[in-house]
């Protein structure tokens, strides 16, 4: 029985595949084969379609990503440039940019200071860091999870010392972190 129920469906399969191929179009209602192909040629429009439309994605994805990437690199030279009037930061990125992980731990630590006289001058008042970020309104500081995200870092450098490993990449990727919330206030 299962035979026979397998060979009818591969027979119908035969006859769709040779209506839409147009290799059996005796024997069967002219509606029928009409149907047929106006469904060959919708579905050759509609692929058309489809592929214009990949290659218009395809396209402006380029597009999209090339304006994103020059984008970057005038943030990167706007940074440099504000980044020479200052010299504190001028002296953080130095650190950074170091091949010693002391200048590196100097360089958050640097940055850390310099969030902290952002703090006392937008009005926080606190013990140390923590306890003035704690003090800000969201609607009033838009970078407060970037300013935490790094003093979290510098926290770990002062408690752990030596014995946190600190690599160049997390070291920029922090003081990055500060840039921009420097940035965000125009402090640098």
């Amino acid at each position: 029985m299962n035979t026979i129920n397998f060979l009818n469906l591969e027979h119908l399969f035969l006859l769709v595949y040779q209506l839409f191929t147009r290799q059996y179009e005796s024997g069967l209602p002219e509606k029928l084969v009409a149907w047929a192909h106006t469904v060959q040629i919708l579905s050759t429009v509609f692929s058309l379609l489809l592929m214009l439309g990949i290659a218009y994605a395809a396209i402006r994805t380029h597009q999209i990503w090339r304006e994103y990437e020059e984008e970057k690199h005038r943030e990167e030279r706007a940074f440099d440039a504000k980044a020479a009037g200052n010299p504190r930061w001028e002296k953080i990125m130095e650190h950074a940019a170091s091949g010693n992980p002391n200048d590196w731990r100097q360089a958050i630590l640097g940055a850390d200071v310099m969030l902290n006289d952002l703090l006392d001058s937008l009005g926080y008042v606190g013990e140390g860091i923590g306890e003035k970020l704690k003090t800000v309104e969201r609607g009033d500081f838009p970078t407060l999870d970037l300013a935490w995200e790094a003093h979290k870092v510098r926290n770990q450098i002062a408690h752990e010392g030596s014995d946190f490993l600190l690599t160049q990449r997390e070291a920029k990727r922090t003081v990055d972190l500060y840039r921009r919330v420097f940035e965000s206030f125009r402090f640098i």
